[in-house]
């Protein structure tokens, strides 16, 4: 959603280059969607509200950008029938701490995850996957804002690409966080019929972190 000299525009670019489904919303085009693949049910959020209501996109102004959306997401999930749910979403639900000194902000969770994770407890999402905070961070499950097994797994992806933003404090649910905040890594996930295996590795090979859901 930005041009090269950091304009903020509506995301052109990336749906030229990438081919994805169209069922979501007609005003928002393919900006949120999901798809099938085996027996996992993905759901792709768009969390660029910011933006989308930015003044200097003159692009055009969605100021209801999570109002539909959310009425879509509840109709999408209301009618999956795989075994599994993976939600992944660019802005991490949960809000952490500057460690800087006057640091204002306090850990907690951000206008994302107030609004979507009541929705994912409701519908037994089994993971979420998010990014935008450039640090690999497992919280676990949670549900209802604490941690609880029966709610979904929280993983902040990690770190890819030339941006670091070392200065998070430790959020109160963290359950692993990545000891070098300044290296690279990278995430799999397998699925078998009762289980699902994510792991986190650094480029290198060397595994950092894994995570089990059995169902």
């Amino acid at each position: 959603m930005y041009t090269l000299d950091w304009k903020i525009r509506e995301p052109r670019a990336y749906l030229s280059y990438f081919d994805v489904p169209n069922n979501g919303n007609a005003t928002f085009d393919r900006r949120y969607y999901s798809y099938d693949y085996g027996d996992v049910h993905y759901v792709v959020l768009d969390t660029q509200l910011y933006e989308s209501t930015h003044e200097d996109n003159h692009d055009t102004h969605h100021p209801d950008l999570y109002d539909v959306q959310v009425q879509w997401l509840r109709q999408d999930l209301a009618s999956n029938t795989k075994k599994w749910t993976v939600v992944l979403m660019h802005r991490d639900p949960f809000q952490y701490a500057f460690d800087r000194p006057g640091a204002s902000q306090a850990a907690g969770f951000d206008e994302e995850g107030v609004l979507f994770m009541p929705i994912f407890d409701e519908f037994h999402v089994d993971l979420v996957l998010s990014a935008h905070l450039h640090s690999y961070r497992n919280r676990g499950h949670v549900r209802n804002f604490d941690h609880d097994p029966s709610g979904p797994l929280y993983i902040l992806t990690g770190i890819a690409g030339d941006a670091r933003r070392p200065n998070w404090q430790q959020h109160p649910l963290d359950v692993y966080v990545a000891p070098d905040r300044e290296k690279n890594n990278y995430m799999t996930m397998t699925v078998t019929p009762n289980r699902l295996v994510v792991r986190a590795f650094l480029a290198d090979g060397t595994q950092l972190d894994e995570s089990v859901i059995e169902k």
